[in-house]
């Protein structure tokens, strides 16, 4: 206990170097703020000055990649002006099983959002992955980084997504095509696509994302590798658990962190990175820090 309060104590006096070493990862671009995992969305939070863009994959019929956080039209945030889509059938509309052209009738960004009422409402579309990263590439000023979650879950595997196998394989290749392979994280829940990935020969990081983490020791035994990064929920992290992963030369960055209180913890907890839905928040915390 009282190394964990030393430790504390050290860190707050430390705020430069903190503010300098710590990333900032605008979730989904900045969901906060703009719809997400859209265009409009990314675009602004490359301007307000993020270091890496998060953003989710998922495959359509005719495997092409999709960015998209479900692999249906979550009743939550889309619409449609031939169909009412609801909590209780927003499986049907099964991104796995639809061409483009349907997917682009579908409206993500004009809907209110319950949990974010306070996001600028814009009529947007789910983006090809191809389409998106280029646009993304020509707006920035300096070479922007982006950590990218492939959806892939062996529950859903043929049903709404391929296989983990075929996925990698389609990412991997496009990430190369778009140039981009070395400037990206992969992440995913499914550690076994994270060995998938590992065996393809992915040359950016694979980041392992766990919802309650378990020793680091553990997490390295299930994934049987040592991966850069590890992303937990940051509600069941402290400070020991931090330091733990760090210690194995891994970077910390924790997911989805959105008030002030609990990005101030973590900044002075000297994580590697956070994923927020307000990078714009987080940005000024740091800026802040580092006066």
């Amino acid at each position: 206990m009282k190394y964990v309060t030393f430790l504390i104590l050290f860190l707050l006096i430390n705020h430069t170097a903190l503010g300098q070493l710590m990333e900032v990862h605008g979730h989904r671009g900045c969901r906060g703020l703009l719809p997400e995992n859209t265009l409009l969305g990314f675009l602004h939070a490359i301007d307000l000055g993020v270091d890496v863009l998060e953003m989710d994959l998922v495959v359509n019929k005719d495997f092409q990649i999709i960015v998209s956080h479900e692999a249906y039209f979550n009743a939550e945030i889309s619409s449609h002006p031939h169909h009412t889509i609801t909590p209780s059938n927003e499986l049907e509309f099964n991104i796995f099983q639809m061409n483009y052209a349907d997917i682009k009738a579908f409206d993500v960004g004009t809907k209110f959002h319950p949990r974010f009422p306070h996001q600028k409402k814009l009529k947007s579309h789910k983006p090809l992955f191809s389409d998106l990263i280029p646009l993304l590439e020509q707006h920035s000023k300096k070479n922007i980084r982006y950590n990218i979650e492939l959806k892939f879950l062996d529950s859903m595997e043929i049903a709404f997504n391929p296989s983990k196998e075929d996925f990698a394989a389609l990412v991997l290749r496009s990430l190369r095509e778009l140039g981009i392979e070395e400037r990206t994280t992969l992440q995913c829940f499914d550690f076994d696509c994270l060995k998938v990935l590992k065996k393809m020969g992915f040359h950016g990081n694979l980041a392992a994302l766990v919802e309650f983490p378990a020793p680091i020791d553990s997490t390295i035994d299930q994934l049987g590798f040592v991966p850069h990064i590890i992303s937990p929920n940051f509600k069941w992290i402290g400070p020991e658990y931090i330091q733990s992963v760090q210690s194995k030369g891994i970077s910390i960055i924790p997911w989805t962190v959105n008030t002030s209180e609990d990005l101030q913890r973590l900044i002075e907890w000297r994580v590697d990175g956070i994923i927020t839905d307000y990078p714009d928040l987080l940005i000024n915390l740091r800026s802040n820090l580092s006066k």
